[in-house]
């Protein structure tokens, strides 16, 4: 895809009830980051097609149109700003995250 922008947000939304789930994210991230660029990846924005759940991660690479990209899971929610991830991730190619935590900063027991 062409880039577009410098930096931005990515949501992959493949089918419902993520479409609406990644338009809720938006909206959260609006709130805090009134000029941030988001862009929502629906199934027909994917450059191979529909392969399934976690199969269609990879594609965000080529289908994000910045050049720095942080792609966002759509059942997600910002509570608070989330512009200081730029200057932490800067220096790395690929950043993955793994586990999650409560908002009181401990590991999360469920999924």
């Amino acid at each position: 895809m062409k880039i577009t922008a410098e930096r931005g947000y990515v949501i992959p939304a493949i089918g419902d009830p993520y479409e609406r789930c990644a338009e809720q994210l938006a909206k959260s991230i609006e709130k805090f980051h009134p000029t941030a660029n988001i862009t929502i990846l629906t199934k027909d924005q994917l450059p191979y097609g529909d392969l399934g759940g976690y199969a269609n991660d990879w594609q965000v690479f080529y289908a994000s149109p910045y050049r720095q990209t942080i792609k966002l899971e759509a059942d997600m929610i910002c509570a608070g700003p989330i512009d200081h991830w730029w200057s932490l991730l800067q220096l790395r190619d690929v950043v993955v995250s793994v586990g999650a935590r409560t908002f009181y900063d401990e590991p999360a027991r469920s999924r």
